[in-house]
């Protein structure tokens, strides 16, 4: 087990902005669904730790917020 903090966010309601990148950035902005996002995940087109267990929890929240507020039990994973 590795011990590598980060902070992570689940945000909503954004948009792209203007990009100011630094000189030796190489990133590009994509918007995907988060289902496709899993896919994306499941099927190792992201690869990025950090990113893939962003997103796998992403899902598990939203569900359980989803859940919760259709006045669903407790939630039980897949």
């Amino acid at each position: 087990m590795v011990n590598s903090p980060a902070r992570l966010y689940l945000a909503r309601g954004l948009s792209f902005g203007e990009r100011r990148p630094d000189g030796t950035e190489q990133i590009r902005c994509v918007k995907v669904s988060l289902s496709e996002a899993v896919e994306m995940v499941m099927d190792s087109r992201i690869t990025h730790g950090a990113s893939c267990a962003l997103i796998l929890k992403a899902l598990v929240f939203l569900e359980r917020e989803s859940s919760a507020a259709a006045g669903g039990g407790a939630f039980s994973p897949p």
